[in-house]
């Protein structure tokens, strides 16, 4: 089953990314291989104790994934075994190449020849200078820019990758669907109430710059909202069932504040 990854998701690796910073004085550099993961909660009880964890780059990146419930950033072939680096993380997840597609979680490589390429974790998306979780020296992990980051790495590649299929929720492959044909009622708009929601998903993936065109999808976002709260008050499904559609009004709102829904 295809899944996807949620704002929950990108939530909580930003979270933990940041807890480990604040704890940096009980992690310690080493490139070794088989890596010890740990849920999060085992990783709180060993800094309780004062027990310290060793990671490198791309374990330290894992181990985020791992506590956070998502999928392996190197694929099903290497699941979380132990095994995996940076360059399976190449090879296993999609490049990005629009720096408006990066977003909180999202790993970044620095490539070239193995011994040198580095990957750290966005924190705060900033166009092409993110603030990033890195964990390259012993005195990581350190909260820092991806600017700065790149002064060790000169002449390197940066490779943002997308980590969208990561997450465990299962894609909606009806998504639209549950969204009515009937014309929404702006002022020289003829949309579909589907194709309202379409409109926005596309603009997000494909940013829109036109302000007015912005402004007049989240009109018929929040247009969409107020007349499916009024709806549920007295329409009824094929069954009988009052306030069928409440549980869209979630991912209306979450579309209308601007966040991420659709991966």
């Amino acid at each position: 089953m295809e899944t996807h990854i949620t704002q929950a998701d990108r939530a909580a690796m930003v979270s933990f990314g940041e807890y480990l910073i604040q704890h940096n004085g009980l992690i310690h550099y080493a490139e070794e291989r088989p890596m010890q993961l740990w849920s999060e909660a085992e990783v709180k009880t060993r800094f309780s104790k004062g027990e310290s964890i060793t990671m490198d780059c791309s374990w330290a990146v894992t181990e985020i994934c791992y506590a956070c419930g998502l999928l392996s950033p190197s694929g099903p072939g290497f699941g979380y075994d132990g095994y995996g680096n940076t360059q399976t993380m190449l090879n296993y997840l999609p490049h990005i190449t629009d720096w408006n597609e990066v977003h909180a979680g999202t790993i970044i490589i620095f490539g070239g020849p193995m011994n040198l390429q580095h990957a750290v974790m966005v924190l705060e998306p900033n166009g092409d200078n993110p603030v990033v979780f890195s964990h390259g020296t012993e005195a990581g992990p350190v909260r820092t820019t991806l600017a700065y980051e790149a002064t060790g790495h000169r002449g390197q590649p940066i490779i943002p990758l997308a980590i969208a299929g990561l997450g465990t929720t299962p894609v909606d492959t009806y998504h639209y669907l549950w969204f009515d044909d009937a014309r929404v009622q702006l002022a020289n708009d003829t949309n579909s109430e589907r194709a309202v929601v379409e409109n926005y998903d596309i603009a997000r993936l494909k940013p829109v710059s036109n302000v007015q065109q912005l402004k007049k999808i989240k009109e018929n976002l929040n247009y969409l909202i107020a007349r499916i709260e009024t709806n549920m008050k007295t329409s009824h499904d094929p069954h009988g069932k009052l306030y069928h559609r409440a549980w869209r009004l979630a991912q209306l709102k979450e579309r209308a504040a601007g966040r991420q829904v659709v991966s």
